[in-house]
């Protein structure tokens, strides 16, 4: 399911994760897209992505995310998220 607005992303995002989909996962990011599936590595476009995302659902992560900070600017969304593996 796309996102209609940026402020949709973490939500999504951290449901797909939970729910191990990872066509929904990518589907979030542009075909250009940037992520820093951790510290010190950098992956840019849709098939590194979906390498470094599959490894994440490999490990079958939980996640609570608390968004406190988002900004739209152009053609970009940054949030900065919280995860706590595991948190009820």
């Amino acid at each position: 399911m796309p996102a209609h607005a940026p402020e949709e992303v973490a939500r999504l995002w951290a449901e797909s994760l939970t729910a191990g989909d990872l066509s929904a996962l990518v589907e979030l990011y542009e075909a250009d897209a940037t992520l820093v599936p951790q510290p010190g590595e950098v992956v840019t476009g849709i098939e590194a992505i979906r390498e470094a995302l599959s490894a994440l659902l490999a490990t079958e992560p939980t996640f609570y995310l608390k968004e406190d900070l988002t900004y739209r600017g152009h053609r970009a969304l940054f949030c900065r998220l919280d995860p706590f593996r595991d948190r009820t």
